[in-house]
């Protein structure tokens, strides 16, 4: 609540300094820090690609597991019939 309510955060001293990209990284981030509407936008852009390689990278590692469940089960009926198996 304290940020909130002492207002937008300054940019860091050094932002200006940095060649060709200083003053209007400064500007963008006065805008970015006084307007709600354009601080939302961004979260907005920066939160759906984040949102959408989690979801990829879950998605991925529980077709892993399953596929590696079934392995396991098939592997287990081979270990355990496997003489029975081979005779036949």
């Amino acid at each position: 609540m304290l940020a909130l309510e002492s207002g937008p955060i300054a940019p860091p001293d050094w932002l200006k300094g940095i060649p060709v990209v200083g003053a209007a990284a400064d500007e963008y981030w006065h805008l970015i820090s006084t307007s709600k509407k354009d601080m939302d936008a961004l979260i907005k852009r920066l939160l759906v690609p984040s949102k959408d390689f989690l979801q990829a990278g879950g998605i991925l590692l529980g077709r892993g597991v399953m596929e590696m469940s079934l392995a396991a089960f098939v592997s287990f009926f081979f270990y355990r019939d496997g003489a029975a198996l081979l005779r036949f």
